[in-house]
């Protein structure tokens, strides 16, 4: 008798062991809501995918215009420092002794060769020009704009753009 206990719980075990081995082996089938959160969650983590990549994407390019850029900035200091030491060897090879001249502005006579007086604009400040006269303006620096009336005419001369030179005159001639 004890024979057919000792058989009896050796098949219990092995039909029990055999039961738990197939409940592990299947998962338990997800309901709709469960599977409806698995597709949400399956498409979220696509998207949050193509979002990283095209985020490392613009992060390459933007690294590679970053490079170029101090590429650029580095190729332009060197044509500086290029240039600047021609111009310093050109001067220093002409007289090596001589002081550097200070940077003046360079000065504009207006010359007025009609019978009426005239009005030269330059940079928007009006200054009075004689019959038959001229007027030095003084100290102009770089870039002006400059035009021309008269007060019987209006604008005699159109608006116009030029650069003084340090040292020279500027001549406007103002003629019938």
């Amino acid at each position: 008798m004890m024979r057919t206990w000792t058989v009896r719980a050796l098949v219990a075990l092995t039909a029990a062991a055999m039961i738990s081995s197939a409940v592990r082996a299947t998962p338990p089938e997800p309901t709709g809501d469960e599977k409806q959160t698995q597709i949400l969650l399956q498409e979220l983590l696509a998207k949050m995918n193509a979002l990283q990549a095209s985020q490392d994407l613009q992060t390459k390019m933007m690294q590679a215009d970053i490079e170029h850029l101090k590429a650029e900035v580095n190729r332009l200091n060197e044509e500086v420092k290029r240039l600047s030491k021609t111009t310093t060897s050109v001067a220093a090879s002409v007289n090596p002794e001589a002081p550097e001249a200070p940077q003046l502005a360079g000065d504009i006579v207006a010359d007025n060769r009609t019978p009426g007086g005239v009005m030269v604009f330059i940079n928007g400040h009006g200054y009075e020009v004689p019959p038959l006269q001229q007027t030095r303006i003084k100290g102009v620096p770089g870039r002006f704009s400059y035009y021309v009336t008269a007060d019987a005419f209006g604008m005699i001369q159109a608006p116009s753009n030029r650069n003084s030179i340090p040292g020279h005159d500027f001549l406007i001639v103002i003629g019938p």
